[in-house]
């Protein structure tokens, strides 16, 4: 959206509620995805109330500061005596946000339902061609003789007598639940339906059995599949076929059975272990090849018998290609990304007041409506409309609360210091007239982003030197009056980028899945419950760790530690204005993290790259890092230090190895390592200057 300058209006009313415009398109529907963005648990004891509540209350407070500048999150547990916001006017908010389809529990799945594909324009591309000859190949089939074939050369059915259920056990551990012997009595009838999950357990550490018989009409080799919540063993005829000892949704994989079968009936038997969280089982029975075409059979539609034909017919030319156009899809299909998505209920919620905040302490009943000060009655009281009134140009608020954040991502503090907050708590604008200017300008050319940043980065303010006398420091060391240009420390995704900028590595890619990166061992299995999927990490080691940061895999309890040393957020909760630190750990990871040294020693090997003089090459690492040349003091401690590392590693070859085998970028073999390895030093003390580090 920001690459092609959707109008911020557009941007708005498509995050809050894309979903329920008329006819949305797969754009609008991804942007909601920032109302699913809370945290999601899945932890054995939480309450699905309780969850919901705490999920929708961080709706409400993200985007009434992300979009209004308040903090309203005050108001949920009670009155303030000279707070306009009543806890009423906080609820009447609240009832927009609590009737969202998705559950309140994600069931441990990394992507819990609803979703959506949203393939990059390469891979639609790709579909659509794959699809158009599948499509000209089902059109030249004729669907007589495909039937003919099938009917002749179907695969044999396999059918299921009545299902019944036994249980729950409890056992002490997640291990003994999956490895205990029962005592199968009191057997129950449950219906279960093939390729649809089912519930029986509803116990954390408790496990279930579930049986039938399968019925076949030949001895056969019988292939089906099974999915749970959590370990699962597989019985046929009391011989143990499958074994999966595993902590999963039952959303999150079929686990393929082979097992031989008599003519007649044959036991199933299928035992759930569950450790936390919601329990699961599902069966498809026979393999898709032999449901499909049963289906295709069965059914009336001629498009149905030729694609089964075409998918699991004879070796002909078209099968063949059909075949493999399938395939192709399906690689294509696997790669696309899913995310979250937001979609409202057909019967809104009921929403309360609650009395402290507590999920169980309801009080009066309230419906949707905005609060009592901004005197405003919403023709449409939902989401869309709450979208629509929040970018309306009688709404003052809106507009200025992103125009401060704007100049607060250039200037390091907003117009309005409390960017988060405009309230009574809020301080002042420092150019009140300023603000309404870049406000309304901002309306007047369409909502355009860039034009407003343009405007901001090419104004002779910001263009100012960051350079401050001592008088200047004494009379306005926040720089509030703006008589100097911006200097702050840059945020910790630019600082990687930049690195990874100067020394050639960073991969400009859109698009895709999010990348692992070097991190610690074990920082993600000391926070994590042992259901978690994202318990165990696994750093990728492909060129995609060299992308912008912005693609960086986040575990919301455990932040990648290069991004919490220099001050990122957890993204637990909304944060508008970052605190800056300054600390001995910022300059240790500058100068010793494997990513930033790897930046480092692709910088230098950058450097012997030019094949020139040392002077030279000195002259291109300060242009390349600072934009500028060395000073001559600057050169003079360099070249020393140059000199003395060279000495250093032709002495210690082996150190001079280990420098520039840091990380997983190629080395380049044919420059000299003990050159490479100097100049890599060199490269690590240039990004370690304030002057890289920092905005000026």
């Amino acid at each position: 959206a920001f690459n092609k300058d959707l109008p911020f209006d557009k941007f708005a009313l498509w995050q809050l509620a894309g979903d329920m415009l008329p006819n949305p398109t797969r754009e609008m529907k991804v942007a909601t995805g920032y109302v699913r963005m809370n945290p999601t648990t899945n932890e054995g004891g939480s309450i699905e109330e309780e969850v919901l509540v705490r999920n929708t209350f961080d709706r409400v407070d993200t985007t009434s500061t992300v979009f209004l500048g308040l903090s309203v999150g005050c108001a949920k547990c009670h009155d303030h005596k000279y707070d306009p916001i009543s806890q009423k006017d906080y609820y009447g908010l609240y009832a927009f946000f609590n009737s969202t389809k998705d559950a309140p529990l994600d069931g441990n799945n990394l992507l819990p339902p609803p979703v959506i594909a949203d393939p990059t324009p390469v891979q639609e591309a790709l579909l659509e061609a794959t699809q158009s000859r599948m499509t000209q190949i089902e059109r030249g089939t004729d669907a007589g003789r495909a039937r003919k074939w099938l009917a002749t050369n179907a695969p044999p059915l396999v059918k299921t007598t009545d299902w019944q259920f036994c249980g729950p056990f409890r056992r002490g551990s997640f291990e003994e639940t999956f490895n205990s012997e029962e005592k199968l009595e009191n057997w129950k009838p449950i219906k279960i339906t093939p390729g649809v999950a089912v519930q029986a357990i509803n116990a954390n550490l408790s496990n279930g059995y579930f049986r039938t018989k399968l019925v076949s009409d030949r001895d056969q080799l019988f292939e089906f599949g099974v999915s749970s919540d959590d370990g699962i063993r597989v019985w046929i005829n009391g011989k143990l076929v499958h074994s999966n000892f595993v902590s999963r949704g039952v959303t999150q994989g079929i686990d393929p059975v082979k097992a031989e079968l008599r003519k007649g009936e044959n036991e199933l038997l299928v035992k759930v272990a569950n450790g936390s969280g919601p329990d699961g089982f599902m069966i498809t029975l026979g393999s898709e090849a032999v449901n499909r075409i049963d289906a295709a059979l069965k059914g009336n539609d001629p498009l149905k018998v030729v694609q089964a034909y075409l998918q699991y017919g004879p070796e002909a030319k078209e099968c063949i290609e059909y075949r493999k156009l399938i395939a192709q899809k399906i690689l294509t299909e696997k790669d696309i990304p899913q995310t979250l998505i937001a979609e409202e209920m057909e019967k809104p919620r009921p929403a309360f007041v609650l009395n402290r905040g507590e999920y169980d302490q309801r009080k009066e009943q309230v419906s949707r409506k905005l609060p009592d000060v901004f005197e405003t009655k919403l023709p449409e009281p939902n989401r869309l409309g709450l979208a629509k009134w929040l970018i309306d140009e009688k709404n003052p608020l809106t507009t200025r609360v992103f125009v401060n954040r704007v100049w607060l991502q250039h200037f390091g503090t907003g117009i309005v210091k409390t960017a988060e907050d405009f309230g009574n708590q809020g301080e002042w604008p420092s150019h009140p007239e300023l603000l309404d200017y870049l406000s309304i300008k901002f309306r007047k050319d369409g909502f355009s982003v860039k034009k407003l940043h343009k405007l901001i980065v090419t104004s002779a303010t910001f263009r100012q030197s960051s350079a401050v006398t001592a008088e200047k420091l004494q009379k306005d060391p926040e720089n509030r009056l703006v008589c100097r240009g911006p200097k702050f420390r840059l945020d910790a995704e630019v600082l990687r980028d930049r690195v990874l900028q100067a020394s050639g590595l960073l991969l400009q890619r859109q698009y895709g899945h999010g990348f692992k990166p070097y991190q610690p061992a074990g920082l993600w299995e000391e926070v994590a419950q042992s259901a978690s999927n994202t318990k165990d990490y696994v750093q990728d080691v492909d060129p995609s760790i060299y992308r912008r940061t912005l693609y960086l895999f986040w575990k919301r309890t455990s932040p990648h530690p290069v991004m919490s040393t220099f001050d990122a957020p957890t993204r637990e909760a909304c944060l508008v204005r970052r605190p800056r630190t300054n600390t001995p750990l910022q300059a240790l990871t500058t100068m010793n993290e494997p990513a930033f040294f790897e930046a480092a020693r692709k910088f230098g090997e950058k450097i012997v790259g030019t094949k020139s003089t040392d002077e030279s090459r000195m002259d291109f690492a300060f242009r390349t890092a600072l934009s500028r040349k060395p000073s001559q003091k600057e050169r003079t401690i360099l070249m020393g230090s140059l000199k003395r590392y060279q000495k250093m590693f032709s002495e210690r070859p082996q150190d001079a190895a280990g420098v520039i085998q840091t990380g997983l970028a190629p080395v380049n073999r044919k420059q000299d390592f003990v050159d490479q390895a100097a100049w890599s030093l060199i490269a690590s003390t240039l990004f370690n200057l304030d002057e890289f580090l920092t905005q000026h």
